[in-house]
């Protein structure tokens, strides 16, 4: 049970991710921006191949995988009554969500609100309000640093497009995003900044109060939970503010860390289908049940399989963003 209670922070993993891509994305650009080293082909260029070389693929393959595991291993119904399990990652019915339509749907950006997500992979629903927030971002700074009323006016009548189009839940969410911008001014200026122990146990205990407070039985209204969310952004500030600069190595296997953050993406974009497709196959040929407690041979077997695959797939796909940058900043700049 403490394990499964360690494990079920997934929620509060992705707040922590739109702080830091708010970090890097939005406080770089911003940075960029005000001394006049970028552009808009740049910027389109540096996220339209950043996320689209990953997940076009990532598309692809997690709706096969999909496919393959509703025609051939649905002996537990994961694909067709996957909300028996009473799982909060899969309260849907995944073999209604698979089809052309959604694909380009998702394609386009606009899964989780005019389509569903296509299939089983709902942890994209993050990365389509990614999307729109580096969209919304760019709109801003144009409007803030482009001197020329035409374009300001263009950016203003883009932002104005995309804020009505959204729903609350992504303009709340939001927030948390420019929360991760203003960290990096706050990192970068001269403000008091906490010590490296204090910002990790404001942290932790934003993380804890937010896992605790939170019983399936009562569902936090989105106003609660959007609450405790910025709380956990804001612990995270305050630990980036505490651990940026300090010149003493705070965390053991470096390389380690690094090699894996090589091909995080490509892991976030793509292990479920593989998960679901694991877990459904493991029941029909092995008997294994789904809601049953891990076994821990089980377990670290699927977990290994799941980052190799993840690793592989980032070798065609991920490593590639480079070359897909420079090749898309050539034709933007044309543009």
């Amino acid at each position: 049970q403490l394990f499964l209670r360690l494990a079920d922070y997934g929620r509060a993993s992705v707040e922590v991710f739109f702080v830091v891509s708010g970090f890097l994305v939005g406080g770089i650009t911003l940075k960029k921006w005000e001394s006049g080293r970028q552009s808009f082909a740049e910027y389109f260029a540096s996220r339209f191949s950043r996320i689209y070389t990953v997940f076009v693929p990532a598309l692809i393959i997690g709706g096969l995988l999909d496919y393959v595991g509703w025609t051939h291993f649905n002996g537990a119904e994961m694909y067709t009554n996957s909300a028996q399990y009473h799982t909060n990652s899969m309260d849907l019915t995944i073999f209604n969500q698979l089809g052309l339509g959604i694909f380009f749907g998702n394609l386009l950006m606009l899964g989780n609100n005019w389509v569903p997500i296509l299939g089983s992979n709902g942890p994209l629903w993050s990365l389509v309000y990614e999307w729109w927030y580096y969209c919304a971002f760019i709109c801003l700074l144009g409007m803030a640093f482009r001197k020329d009323a035409g374009t300001r006016a263009l950016c203003a009548a883009g932002l104005a497009v995309i804020v009505g189009l959204m729903p609350l839940h992504w303009l709340l969410w939001m927030l948390i995003w420019l929360l991760g911008v203003a960290a990096f001014k706050y990192c970068e200026s001269g403000l008091w900044k906490p010590h490296a122990a204090l910002g990790l146990g404001l942290f932790l205990a934003a993380m804890a109060y937010s896992r605790m407070s939170t019983h399936a039985e009562a569902p936090d209204s989105m106003l609660v939970l959007f609450v405790k969310d910025f709380a956990i952004g804001a612990g995270y500030v305050l630990l980036l503010g505490g651990m940026y600069g300090c010149e003493r190595r705070l965390i053991p296997f470096k390389a380690a860390h690094r090699w894996m953050a090589e091909f995080s993406f490509s892991l976030y974009v793509v292990h479920f289908p593989m998960l679901v497709i694991m877990a459904a196959g493991m029941k029909d040929v092995y008997g294994i049940g789904f809601a049953t407690l891990p076994q821990w041979g089980y377990f670290f077997a699927m977990v290994a399989w799941i980052y190799a695959y993840a690793f592989v797939f980032s070798l065609v796909s991920e490593r590639r963003t480079p070359r897909v940058r420079a090749w898309l900043l050539q034709r933007f700049t044309r543009l």
